[in-house]
């Protein structure tokens, strides 16, 4: 952006067959742009990440795949065979 102005970002999350599940506004810490977003479950998700109001224009959206998984926390012995 023109003289380092911050831009809005929101990140759009979606299952692996493209439905829209959440929409999240990232936040600035640390000098980073960040998100949490309450997932279904373990599973294959699409993020994509775009401008916000007037920062859309500015900004080329990006998607990227995520996979989410269990904690080994919640796996048995038993699982594994």
């Amino acid at each position: 952006m023109p003289g380092n102005d911050h831009v809005a970002l929101e990140a759009l999350v979606a299952d692996s067959y493209g439905r829209l599940l959440d929409t999240v506004r990232l936040r600035t810490s640390e000098g980073a742009q960040q998100a949490d977003a309450d997932l279904l479950g373990p599973g294959v998700y699409q993020v994509t990440v775009r401008g916000v109001g007037a920062g859309r224009t500015h900004v080329i959206p990006v998607t990227t795949a995520v996979l989410a998984r269990a904690p080994e926390s919640s796996f048995h012995a038993g699982d594994l065979t």
